[in-house]
């Protein structure tokens, strides 16, 4: 009751007529199938019935949907536009949604139980699985970066691996022989977690190790010459 309205029923007809009745979900439904008496199903040709030598009561099925919000960030929490989130359910792809410029994508869909597959340019895939009850849902998911963070001139001389890793990072820099050059691990809410100072260095090679902090997100800041160049790390 109040899922939606039915049109081109309610008179008498003959044997072998051909019946022409529609439904129409109200918002927050959407229509299923017919059924008869029996709670079978009725299939229509071209949206008509084709009437039997007898009376028929047809039911139009709703189903109530509800709104389910994706939020897609990045691992500094702020919003990642144009994200693709691919929605589905017992294998089969149901909706697919991109983001819009606050990090969001939406998607009306009944009770059940779903999964998701996440991508975006330059950023790791991520999946996962919601389930829908009776009300609506909100989903958040953060992505990582797989390269340069803050790509800068001097991209070319930085070589970072593993990268992710378990905590070991090596880093090779072709220096240009200044008077020193720091390298600095900061976590994402700007902890200083590593730091070292080279003076006189030309090109250098350095393993750092994150096995004393948490795993997750870190930024490698490379100083020379009043330039910084930031990479971001994962410690998985």
């Amino acid at each position: 009751a109040g899922a939606g309205t039915v049109s081109g029923a309610g008179d008498n007809y003959n044997e072998g007529d051909e019946v022409d009745i529609d439904a129409e979900a109200n918002p927050g439904y959407r229509f299923v199938e017919w059924t008869d008496e029996n709670g079978d199903q009725v299939t229509l040709t071209d949206g008509r019935f084709t009437m039997p030598a007898e009376n028929v009561t047809l039911t139009a099925n709703f189903e109530a949907l509800f709104v389910v919000t994706f939020t897609i960030e990045r691992s500094d929490g702020t919003p990642l536009e144009g994200a693709e989130i691919t929605i589905t359910q017992n294998g089969d792809e149901v909706e697919v949604i991109t983001t819009v410029t606050d990090g969001t994508a939406s998607a009306e869909l009944p009770a059940g139980e779903y999964g998701y597959a996440v991508t975006a340019a330059d950023y790791e895939d991520d999946s996962g699985s919601f389930t829908v009850t009776d009300d609506d849902v909100n989903v958040t998911v953060t992505l990582l970066h797989t390269g340069v963070f803050d790509p800068s001139p001097v991209a070319d001389r930085v070589n970072v691996y593993p990268n992710p890793s378990d905590g070991f990072f090596t880093v090779e820099y072709a220096g240009t022989k200044a008077e020193m050059i720091t390298l600095e691990v900061v976590s994402v809410a700007g902890n200083l977690v590593y730091a070292r100072e080279f003076r006189g260095a030309d090109d250098l090679k350095e393993t750092i190790d994150l096995r004393h902090a948490s795993r997750g997100v870190y930024f490698l800041r490379i100083r020379e010459n009043g330039t910084v160049k930031t990479i971001q790390l994962v410690f998985r």
